[in-house]
């Protein structure tokens, strides 16, 4: 028994197309898109799954060497597909959607014409396989509709067990190229099929995204985050009329946050490494004696192939703070440079640390 908050399937079956002076043998793409779409704000799991595994044999037919443009109007070409796992079989279901499939019509109106379409006048379960019969006229149109979905996006919509989420993920795939799309909320209600009050715009963020939000993101690639980005005055409090959406994909998500983790290392040991050096600087010019002064420079020199008399120069040079500010800068670059690479697991920027060195201090006056 339905549940009296539960959305009526009942669906306006016939659509007007306005006669733009096409022949008998066209019909608007763009129209036929958006009678689709108007259908399927009323479609069931069931329903939306047909219409997938539909859609997966219009991919099929494609790759079959078949020419749009010799495609006969006037003829009827058949399609099977098997409902396999991906649709759990309830024969009154299944029933009901292969009747609504065959009771749509196209409404043919123009000046010197007018007429009716029946794009599937057969539909037939058998075995577990349905078989439809589509007319040439528009087979055409729906083919076109087909290359708007990828054998991996209607995969993984299959796995999808709510008719909202399979909505919502389909149709946020197809923004996922611009990576974001705003929708007036009571537009999006209406092509999720949602219009009755139960999902009025408050549940409907707070609830029923969330549920098909955490859906999609467990069995699918899709990743996408929302925020309402339009409010109008309340009696009480303000009402939320459009929502933003942020899409991408996993593989990219992931990507993302690498890079984002990634440039935030980099800047804190950035961060890290100016500290240190002046760290190192100030404790350097801290030590009481020269000794001190020479063991912490033979340290840093170790790191080094110098020869003995650049050794001994920079020795002498103990005490000369300018002289040794550069020296530490440039020492503590390459120590952090080949912990950094390490930590990426890649090879140092700077091959040669010692003729790194010498060419930085180049410049120096002191440097021999």
């Amino acid at each position: 028994m339905k549940s009296k908050h539960e959305p009526t399937l009942e669906s306006p079956q016939e659509v007007v197309l306005v006669d733009k002076g096409q022949s008998s043998k066209e019909l608007d793409v763009a129209r036929v898109v958006n009678h689709i779409d108007q259908i399927r704000k009323y479609f069931d799991l069931h329903q939306e799954k047909i219409h997938l595994l539909f859609v997966a044999q219009l991919k099929s037919f494609q790759g079959e060497n078949y020419n749009s443009e010799s495609l006969n109007p006037d003829s009827l070409y058949k399609m099977s597909f098997h409902l396999g796992e991906n649709l759990q079989v309830d024969r009154d279901r299944i029933r009901k959607a292969l009747d609504d499939i065959t009771k749509v019509r196209y409404q043919i109106e123009g000046v010197n014409r007018f007429g009716f379409i029946v794009p599937f006048p057969y539909a037939m379960f058998e075995n577990n396989t349905i078989t439809l019969k589509i007319q040439g006229l528009v087979l055409k149109q729906y083919l076109d509709i087909s290359k708007g979905y990828t054998n991996i996006l209607i995969g993984e919509a299959l796995k999808l067990e709510s008719e909202y989420s399979i909505k919502l993920f389909t149709n946020l795939n197809a923004w996922l190229n611009l990576g974001e799309k705003i929708y007036e909320i009571t537009y999006l209600r209406e092509l999720l099929g949602m219009n009755e009050p139960l999902f009025e715009n408050y549940k409907f963020v707070n609830l029923y995204l969330k549920r098909c939000k955490k859906e999609i993101e467990k069995k699918t690639s899709l990743r996408f985050d929302w925020e309402i980005c339009h409010y109008t005055r309340g009696k009480r409090k303000p009402i939320a009329e459009k929502i933003k959406f942020t899409i991408t994909t996993e593989k990219k998500l992931k990507k993302q946050l690498e890079l984002n983790f990634e440039q935030e290392t980099k800047q804190t040991i950035k961060e890290e490494k100016k500290y240190h050096t002046d760290d190192t600087i100030n404790y350097y010019f801290s030590a009481e004696s020269v000794e001190e002064k020479w063991r912490l420079l033979n340290n840093a020199i170790s790191n080094y192939n110098f020869k003995q008399d650049e050794k001994d120069y920079v020795l002498t040079n103990a005490l000369n703070q300018d002289f040794i500010r550069k020296f530490m800068e440039v020492h503590i670059y390459l120590q952090y440079e080949a912990m950094l690479a390490l930590k990426e697991s890649r090879k140092p920027v700077v091959v040669n640390f010692t003729a790194y060195f010498r060419k930085s201090m180049k410049n120096v006056d002191m440097w021999v």
